[in-house]
């Protein structure tokens, strides 16, 4: 089955990293790029293809772009594990209806990953392709919030 994603809407492309602070601060001065103050997720319950988790998440995305980078502090025993540095973990797009989206990716052979331990699917969901690449469906309803965290408007 062929999925038919927008490439256009790419919004992000993530890489876990064992220190954001240091990651922050050596690509901000390798890449020239700036960084808004990282978000801090506390114990958030997440379902997994294997059960539920809970994890602490630091991330932060670039300033710049789209798209933008965005850095994911490492997390043992996650999908967030560390793994060699500067590796590309994810592509993220926006989709209007996240269900639907992720209803065709997994009938294509990409199965859930992670998303929120909640019912019904909320805000984002990663489906793991079968070349290990991650794709990252997000709810366009979160993009007012994320563009508002990193200073720029909706849509621009």
């Amino acid at each position: 089955m062929h999925t038919h994603f927008d490439w256009s809407r790419i919004y992000h492309v993530g890489i876990v990293v064992p220190d954001l602070g240091k990651a922050m601060d050596e690509l901000g001065v390798e890449l020239g790029i700036s960084w808004p103050e990282p978000q801090n997720r506390r114990e958030k319950r997440f379902r997994t293809e294997h059960g539920t988790i809970e994890s602490d998440l630091r991330f932060v995305y670039s300033i710049e772009g789209p798209p933008h980078l965005e850095l994911i502090e490492a997390q043992a025993g996650t999908p967030w594990e560390a793994t060699d540095s500067g590796i590309i973990h994810h592509v993220g797009f926006w989709v209007d209806d996240l269900a639907e989206a992720s209803e065709e990716l997994v009938n294509a052979g990409a199965p859930i990953e992670i998303t929120y331990d909640t019912p019904e699917l909320q805000s984002f969901a990663y489906h793991l392709t079968s070349s290990g690449l991650r794709v990252e469906l997000v709810d366009v309803a979160r993009r007012p919030g994320i563009e508002a965290w990193l200073g720029h408007e909706a849509g621009s």
